[in-house]
């Protein structure tokens, strides 16, 4: 008959090399730590239940674990193999889970990457098909963005330039500078440029700047129109004599 677990001696400081006596069906049987510690990691599968946490070899707390009653959303923590990243995901039976990161006191949450100027990514849409990168400088330096307590759209500067030939131009962006061809148009007449700039629509606020050019008459009247992905910007002269030169205006659009 064998001796059961609960009546052999303590070991204060076990070594690999120590035996155990294990007693199965009547019969005593010899094991080392080693291969207990192998039997249990083997037959231990599943959930741990009412853990408090983790503490690390100094026995200070790595990971505490809170609850609350009748939880049914948790968070699943997922490895990955090599090339992709691994994965912090929200689950339970919700449609909809939120994972909120909250930090203690008046601290701010902090992201700290690896990339010295990327700074994170945000992936949306059906199928996570859009990405929004947002980079950085890389600098020692230390930066506050304000953003107004107020509703809104954010609107990013997207320059882009064009150079004007046969009363056309292509600029798509925010903002840019939109150069003429040389133009001889009359006293009192206009010129007519047809802009296609995918930025602009109907609703779309148009800031016109004159910054120069060869022209050497000065006396200018410039302004846009706004329509779907296009605008008209129409140059009149309010000179004694005909322009000489080409005319390079300056563009701010507000969608």
């Amino acid at each position: 008959m064998g001796v059961k677990i609960s009546n052999l001696p303590a070991i204060v400081s076990p070594a690999l090399s120590d035996i155990f006596p294990v007693v199965q069906a009547g019969v005593t049987y010899k094991e080392t730590c080693t291969q207990l510690v192998s039997l249990f990691s083997a037959s231990f599968s599943g959930y741990l239940q009412a853990p408090l946490g983790v503490k690390d070899s100094n026995g200070n707390i790595v990971v505490a674990f809170d609850s609350m009653p009748s939880a049914v959303n948790y968070v699943t923590i997922v490895n990955n193999s090599t090339g992709l990243g691994v994965e912090l995901t929200a689950n339970g039976s919700d449609t909809n889970i939120n994972i909120d990161v909250v930090s203690k006191g008046s601290s701010p949450v902090r992201l700290i990457g690896g990339n010295t100027t990327l700074g994170f990514q945000v992936f949306n849409g059906t199928a996570q098909q859009h990405s929004t990168t947002f980079s950085f400088f890389n600098t020692a330096s230390v930066r506050t963005i304000v953003v107004p307590d107020s509703d809104g759209t954010i609107y990013l500067s997207n320059k882009a330039n064009g150079t004007e030939a046969a009363n056309a131009v292509t600029a798509s962006g925010t903002a840019g500078v939109i150069t003429t061809s040389s133009l001889t148009t009359g006293t009192g007449a206009a010129y007519a440029i047809t802009w296609t700039n995918t930025f602009i629509a109907s609703t779309s606020i148009i800031i016109l700047s004159l910054m120069g050019g060869t022209n050497t008459k000065n006396s200018l009247e410039i302004k846009a129109t706004a329509g779907s992905g296009t605008s008209t910007i129409t140059i009149t002269n309010n000179n004694a004599a005909s322009l000489d030169g080409t005319v390079i205006i300056g563009y701010l659009v507000i969608p």
